[in-house]
């Protein structure tokens, strides 16, 4: 059973990469934001992949997620995966962002980092870096024109990536 939480949770990372490699390469840049992968397209066949793609990032993580997470802070696992299932019925539902699009999103990125703190809270330590990267960028105008406008982007990349690197390691250290 082990082995089959280990496997859904590196299928949630090659989703992740596979879709930003690909969009990457499509568009020749980096999206602004992972709901633009939606809303840059008014085609709702392409919005449909990109609920898809949030909902299967998501759901190769959760069985894991509540695999690890003690039973007291389940909550925590339930909320997070709502928020994450309604952030990514938004752009088929809405035409545009809106209020609640922009609640789910941050309550979905608040309740996994609450999770981490929870399963491995050590992996929070890379909100560090990024805060040094931050910090580092506004005094020095070496970013790479790549990164540019990218800050939104690169929060839901680390939350996503925190969660899915703290379930790996609880995985791997039982």
């Amino acid at each position: 059973m082990l082995t089959f939480y280990l496997i859904l949770t590196l299928l949630s990372f090659v989703t992740v990469f596979a879709l930003l490699i690909c969009w990457t390469i499509r568009h020749r840049q980096l999206p602004d934001t992972v709901s633009s992968l939606a809303y840059n397209h008014p085609e709702r066949k392409l919005r449909l992949r990109y609920t898809l793609w949030l909902w299967a990032a998501t759901f190769t993580l959760t069985p894991a997620l509540f695999h690890l997470i003690p039973e007291c802070w389940e909550g925590l696992a339930h909320a997070y995966a709502t928020s994450i299932v309604l952030c990514g019925l938004m752009p088929l539902i809405a035409k545009g962002r809106n209020l609640f699009f922009v609640v789910f999103g941050l309550s979905s990125g608040v309740f996994s980092q609450c999770c981490v703190c929870v399963i491995c809270p050590w992996w929070l330590l890379v909100w560090t870096h990024l805060g040094a990267l931050v910090a580092f960028a506004d005094r020095n105008d070496t970013i790479p024109s790549w990164f540019v406008g990218k800050g939104v982007l690169v929060i839901e990349f680390v939350g996503w990536f925190t969660i899915a690197t703290a379930i790996l390691t609880r995985l791997i250290m039982i």
